[in-house]
C-alpha cells in the first residue's frame, strides 16, 4: 500500500 501511495507523490512532484 505504501508503495502505491509513493508512486502518486513522485507523479505529483514530476508534474511541477
Amino acid at each position: 500500500m505504501v508503495s502505491k501511495v509513493r508512486r502518486k507523490t513522485r507523479e505529483h512532484v514530476n508534474s511541477t
